[in-house]
């Protein structure tokens, strides 16, 4: 019994080694057994690819089909990023029309060929691509050349052979050549070539490419055969659907702002513009800032604050850079009625109050309490904003941001980084605002503490303004860089129609003459110019009473320019003389803007800060246009 037990074992093994080697020889492993790839270079700088694959499937990744995966963007030989447009023509399996779906990923365009109702039987499966692409032949100093990664260096199979067939235009003559193997960035030179005619030349890789290894080659001929593209049309190849659409929106919102202005946004025209002598109607110099720029500002609400100072009812005081409104005690009547508002925000926990972040919540009700007064008071009756037509310019622009975040290889990534940039822009905006303060600050003194604060805060703003490149640098590869100034422009369209579609009625017109000719007076400096018209005399007094005027229309180093003269005529030394209603550094005689500087800079501080939540031998594997890769589905 146990001899044929034995006897059995032996029989069953030997059938085992019979089998196995049956069984190996029957298994083979999926794989590209050629890939010939056919490039014609059309005279226009376009090139016409053909690729014929050739693969073994055995149901383990190649189910139904395969993938090619094609790079919607690379780096030319000057280092700069383009876009790769591809225009599928056909799609073959086995010399027969295939069924096919693209899908667009980030940086990345996904063919996948083949029935997902289809299961593929074991065997040899030839797949052919045909697609155009636009603007691929690059310009060099002395040459034009084909830079093109034939395979990819990103498949998931071996390719046991590759191809590339080279066909430039009649009268073409390649002068120089280079071929790469390897992976991404090597320089493998595993490959034959051969040349039939000038103008075509054959390059065989000599080796199996392993995953992640691919075949680039490079060929380049003398100027004068291709038409290379303007830089207009290089730009406008470049362009994507997405971005086609945002320029079609543009000139869309252009031709509707233009429509609009023609029809409700054109100004009465100005009068004679006469000098006068002291506020027309009586008006505070804020109500007549906000009628002249109909409209609101962070200098309207600095205008306000000096001018409740002049007036007696509050002071200013600057300890160390540090701003404090303090209340005299004085009656709220002596005040006009947009004043009033104010004061009755500032003052509603106490008779002092620092103007810092830390307040923001009473400086922010006291600024909208100042808009709102002036808006009922004056808007209705002197100008009209028509910011009602902006809501289909905000639509448009909303088109115009959905536009490019769909139409990216990615919208999720290409919303994130719409999104990033447009907190990160702000938060750049925010920080050169106050900047531009401390220049001016500095400018305005000349202090050596004013000029190294200055300084630093050029030095704290620099990190931002480089992240914001490097940010604009980084999701580029999201959204196409171009993208970016597109949707900036269009916000800047919009910013400016709002001002230009602001228009002031008859009434509001005739007051403007008038507040400008108020400013005139303010701002001549030549006496001769007004001695006939019998001005009042000029006094330290009437200096004082007018300054917040002279502020609110941007003319206050005018009108300090002849103050020394004043206070010399009225027996007061110039370097002593200091106003009653403001206290510590900051006030100079000799430039009167450097207050207001520093009064706006602590109030804008305030407020923005809590509402801010190659054919050479330079080549390699892996380089130049085309290349991806692909595996199975």
């Amino acid at each position: 019994m146990l001899r044929l037990k034995l006897l059995l074992l032996l029989a069953l093994a030997a059938i085992l080694l019979l089998i196995s080697p049956a069984a190996a020889a029957q298994y083979q492993p999926e794989r590209i057994y050629n890939f010939v790839s056919s490039i014609v270079v059309n005279k226009n700088a376009s090139i016409d690819v053909t690729e014929v694959i050739s693969v073994f499937a055995n149901q383990d990744r190649i189910t139904h089909g395969i993938i090619r995966r094609l790079p919607t963007r690379y780096v030319d030989s000057y280092g700069i990023s383009r876009h790769t447009q591809y225009d599928i023509q056909h799609i073959l399996l086995n010399d027969q029309d295939s069924t096919y779906h693209i899908e667009r990923t980030l940086g990345q365009l996904s063919i996948y060929i083949g029935d997902r109702n289809t299961i593929l039987s074991p065997g040899d499966y030839t797949y052919t691509i045909q697609y155009h692409v636009n603007g691929a032949i690059n310009s060099l100093r002395d040459a034009d050349e084909l830079y093109w990664n034939i395979t990819g260096n990103n498949w998931d199979f071996p390719i046991e052979r590759a191809q590339a067939n080279i066909q430039l235009p009649d009268g073409a003559s390649i002068s120089r050549y280079a071929g790469y193997t390897g992976v991404t960035g090597s320089k493998g030179q595993d490959y034959a070539v051969s040349q039939t005619a000038p103008n075509q030349m054959t390059f065989t890789t000599t080796r199996t490419l392993e995953p992640g290894e691919g075949l680039t080659v490079a060929a380049a001929w003398q100027k004068g055969i291709i038409s290379q593209p303007t830089w207009g049309q290089w730009l406008w190849q470049q362009l994507t659907p997405g971005q086609y659409l945002i320029i079609e929106i543009t000139f869309i919102l252009i031709g509707y702002y233009l429509l609009i202005w023609n029809f409700y946004g054109r100004h009465p025209p100005k009068g004679t513009i006469i000098p006068l002598f002291e506020p027309p109607q009586n008006l505070t110099p804020e109500a007549m800032r906000y009628i002249l720029h109909m409209g609101f500002n962070i200098k309207t609400f600095t205008v306000a604050i000096i001018n409740m100072a002049t007036e007696g009812y509050l002071k200013i005081e600057n300890d160390n850079n540090k701003f404090f409104v303090v209340n005299q005690g004085k009656s709220i009547d002596i005040l006009a009625d947009e004043e009033k508002n104010v004061a009755l925000e500032l003052f509603n926990q106490g008779s002092s109050l620092e103007l810092s972040s830390s307040n923001y919540a009473q400086i922010r009700k006291a600024q909208r309490a100042l808009q709102k007064k002036l808006h009922d008071k004056y808007q209705a009756t002197y100008f009209i904003t028509n910011n009602i037509y902006l809501m289909v310019g905000a639509l448009f622009t909303l088109f115009a941001f959905a536009a490019a975040i769909i139409s990216a290889d990615d919208p999720a990534s290409a919303a994130q980084a719409v999104g990033w940039l447009s907190i990160w822009t702000f938060a750049c905006s925010v920080i050169l605002i106050q900047m531009f303060y401390k220049i001016e600050e500095a400018k305005a003194t000349g202090s050596f503490l004013k000029i190294l604060g200055a300084t630093l805060s050029i030095i704290f703003v620099s990190p931002f303004l480089i992240g914001e490149v490097i940010g604009i640098y980084i999701f580029s590869s999201a959204i196409p860089i171009f993208t970016l100034p597109m949707l900036f422009f269009i916000v800047v369209i919009n910013i400016f129609f709002y001002h230009l579609l602001k228009v002031p009625t008859i009434e509001g017109r005739k007051l403007m003459d008038q507040i400008e000719g108020f400013k005139l007076y303010l701002a001549t400096t030549e006496r001769y110019r007004l001695e006939q018209m019998n001005p009042p005399q000029k006094t330290p007094e009437l200096f004082e009473k007018y300054l917040p005027y002279a502020i609110a229309l941007d003319v206050e180093n005018q009108w300090g320019e002849n103050f020394d003269d004043v206070l010399r005529n009225a027996g007061i030394e110039p370097s002593s003389y200091h106003p009653v209603w403001y206290s510590g550094s900051g006030w100079s005689v000799a430039s009167v803007s450097s207050m207001p500087l520093f009064i706006g800079a602590a109030i804008t501080t305030s407020v923005i800060s809590s509402s801010s939540s190659g054919s050479g031998g330079g080549g390699f594997s892996g380089g130049g246009g085309g290349g991806g890769g692909g595996g199975g589905w």
